[in-house]
């Protein structure tokens, strides 16, 4: 694989509690990956500015948020996603229909170049959470169900665990 394409598909997660401690991870990395991934903390910590920050390196911005809200909600953060000029952005694809297709009609509506990744089921989540909040599946078949989801509503890719992306590229 030639060099330019294999670092364009490396990530570096930007999940420091302060944006300086960020812009010096991303100075650090910068040179060596395609994308800089902005997380919740980091934004709720810094707002904007960390988004703007991670661009000025040249990379594609991931905007880690998983969001999920009424439609409404997640349609007018999605436009704001837009106007920063985020390449990617996250909601949880339990949302359900009407949210997922409220972002993508939103993204479709700007023009934009922002990639809609839908969250299929945390990482942190086994069988017995999931049974808790009244989901009576392993987390394997929630994901695929979830992905279908995300996949009918216009999503351009997934969030999932490691253990699910070969089935889930198969789906």
């Amino acid at each position: 694989m030639e060099l330019a394409l294999a670092k364009k598909k490396v990530a570096f997660a930007l999940d420091y509690p302060e944006l300086e401690l960020a812009r010096r991870g991303a100075e650090a990395v910068g040179p060596e990956v395609g994308v800089l991934k902005v997380g919740l903390e980091l934004f709720i910590q810094a707002g904007p500015a960390a988004v703007k920050m991670a661009q000025e390196t040249g990379a594609e911005v991931f905007l880690d948020l998983k969001l999920h809200d009424i439609s409404k909600t997640v349609e007018r953060a999605v436009l704001t996603a837009c106007e920063f000029g985020c390449d990617y952005l996250t909601l949880h694809a339990g949302g359900g229909p009407g949210m997922l297709e409220a972002a993508s009609e939103a993204v479709a509506r700007t023009g934009a170049k922002l990639c809609l990744l839908g969250v299929t089921v945390l990482t942190s989540l086994d069988e017995s959470d999931l049974e808790s909040v009244g989901v009576h599946e392993a987390p394997a078949q929630q994901a695929e169900r979830l992905a279908r989801l995300a996949k009918n509503c216009g999503l351009g890719g997934l969030l999932c665990s490691t253990q699910e992306v070969g089935r889930l590229r198969q789906v």
